[in-house]
């Protein structure tokens, strides 16, 4: 499996190629991953244990749709029950943002809460979903993955 990252001029380019779904480049079939519409996991961490999940949720809808908060849970063997500062937050950002987008640090409850961001896609990462031209004009980055034995 590989990963191309494709250039294409405009968004209109961009929805004809994500309502193909998939296409064939040299014989091997491609699955076309719409990085503006990527789920993205986030970890938070430093949350003071008082902050309820409903809370987390209620600031993270301003950047796209929630679809899971919890608190992170220890791995080590003795530590099960331990309580974490640290939350994960599942969502889906809004066509208008990336990850960048996301404060980094910010207060919350009283406290600086540190935020950090992974795209949950098979290993693949976009930075940036859009960048500027030299003429300054949006031309639209895109993900594809290709897969040999399909």
């Amino acid at each position: 499996m590989s990963g191309l990252l494709i250039k294409l001029k405009t968004p209109e380019a961009r929805q004809r190629l994500v309502d193909a779904g998939g296409l064939k480049v040299k014989g091997r079939y491609c699955a076309v991953m719409d990085p503006i519409q990527q789920e993205v996991a986030i970890k938070l961490h430093w949350v003071p244990f008082h902050v309820p999940d409903a809370s987390i949720r209620r600031v993270f809808t301003e950047f796209g749709e929630v679809k899971d908060v919890r608190q992170d849970a220890w791995g080590a063997a003795g530590f099960e029950t331990v309580e974490s500062t640290t939350s994960l937050v599942r969502m889906t950002l809004r066509e208008d943002l990336t990850t960048e987008d996301l404060p980094h640090l910010f207060k919350f409850y009283g406290g600086s809460v540190l935020v950090v961001v992974r795209l949950s896609v098979c290993g693949a990462s976009v930075e940036d979903t859009f960048e500027k031209s030299a003429e300054g004009s949006r031309s639209v980055r895109f993900l594809v993955t290709c897969w040999t034995n399909v």
